[in-house]
Parts: structure tokens; C-alpha cells; sequence
């Protein structure tokens, strides 16, 4: 199966293994480092300042799901192949949830058992998925695929879904659809059709993730 995907997108000769591993290093940092951010700025106190909106508001951004997945998109689809990018995503998340809940057992005395599970399972589910994803900056019907349901997840952290009704949900999420789209653009027909494929996927994944993700 690997080899008949790369007629879709092909994978970049291997890096030195000295380059692999300082990389994999990074991106482990870059997930502690923001992991730490995101706890650190759930426990700041708001006095009404401009500063203290802005850092409650990027805290917010952080503690919603859209956020953490455009970062694993990034690492994905601008890793050298599949395999890769299933690693980097690893190690992100790894490092993520390891600050965040270090600072929470650490310095609060408690381990939020529950939500740390759904966060794991998360983090497992993007990993594995992170090897498909990296074909989405490929050419043909299975990256305009794989793109359609990326865009379709972030159509539904950006809006609110009905049966009657769309609503924008956060602003921040709407830029990330507009980012997340440009990163996945790779020629107008393609990138058209993933995106008519997104907006069909969306009400789906919208039905889906209660049950998906109910715990955040």
C-alpha cells in the first residue's frame, strides 16, 4: 500500500540520522513548550487589563481542539514522507500533553484522569493518522480526498452546524480554515474539489464528534 501511494506524492530521500533525530528533539520541545503555555495561562489571573484579555483569550484558543490540529497538520504535511510525519506528530503531542499535565499534577495536586484519556486517545488517533494525512499535499483523488475531510474538520471547529442553521463558532478557528485550506492548495480543479468534498464531509464529522470526542 505504501508504494501505491507515492504515485500520489513521493517521499524525500532520508535526512542523516544525527538531522532525524535533532528534529524529532524539536518538535518534542516545540509540544512541551506549549503544553506548559496552555496550562500556564488557564491559572493566570484576569484584572480586567487588555493584556489580561489577550492572554485569556489565546488561553482559550489553546484549550480548543482546532488549535493543537492545525499544529499537527503543519508537522505532517511538511515532514519528508509518511513515516515522518506519523513520528513528528508523535513526538509533538507526546511533549504536549506531558507539560500540560506535569504542570497539572505538580503544581495543583491532581491528575484530571478523564480528560487526559480523551486527550491520549486524540493524540494516538493524530499520529496514526498523520502517516495518510501527509499525502494530502499530493496530486490526484486521494490527497483531494484525504484534504476534503481536513477541511471538513476545521469547517466544524469554525461553525456550528444545523439542520437549518450555520453559525460561526469562533473566530480564531475561521482563520484557521482559511490557513489550514491555503497550507492543502495545490492546483485550482484539485483544491475545488476538496474543498465541495469538505463541505459534504462537515455535517457528518459534526454528527460524529459528540460521541468522538465527548469528554472535552
Amino acid at each position: 500500500m505504501p508504494q501505491a501511494l507515492n504515485r500520489f506524492r513521493t517521499p524525500k530521500a532520508p535526512a542523516p540520522r544525527l538531522y532525524q533525530l535533532l528534529r524529532t528533539a524539536g518538535v518534542f520541545l516545540l509540544g512541551l513548550v506549549l503544553g506548559l503555555l496552555a496550562k500556564w495561562l488557564d491559572t493566570i489571573p484576569h484584572d480586567g487589563s487588555l493584556k489580561s484579555l489577550l492572554l485569556a483569550q489565546t488561553g482559550q484558543f489553546l484549550s480548543r481542539l482546532g488549535a493543537w490540529a492545525f499544529i499537527a497538520l503543519l508537522l505532517a504535511v511538511f515532514s519528508a514522507g509518511p513515516l515522518r510525519a506519523s513520528l513528528n506528530v508523535s513526538g509533538f503531542f507526546a511533549g504536549m500533553l506531558l507539560g500540560y499535565y506535569w504542570y497539572t499534577t505538580v503544581l495543583f495536586g491532581f491528575f484530571p484522569r478523564r480528560y487526559a484519556t480523551v486527550w491520549i486517545i486524540i493524540a494516538a488517533a493524530a499520529s496514526a493518522l498523520a502517516w495518510l494525512i501527509w499525502y494530502a499535499r499530493g496530486s490526484g483523488w486521494f490527497p483531494a480526498f484525504i484534504s476534503a475531510i481536513i477541511i471538513g474538520f476545521f469547517i466544524t471547529q469554525a461553525f456550528s452546524l444545523g439542520m437549518w442553521y450555520v453559525d460561526l463558532r469562533e473566530f480564531p478557528e475561521l482563520f484557521l480554515l482559511f490557513a489550514s485550506s491555503a497550507v492543502l492548495y495545490r492546483e485550482p480543479k484539485q483544491f475545488l474539489y476538496a474543498v465541495l468534498g469538505g463541505v459534504l464531509f462537515a455535517p457528518v464529522l459534526s454528527a460524529l464528534f459528540p460521541y468522538v470526542f465527548g469528554g472535552l
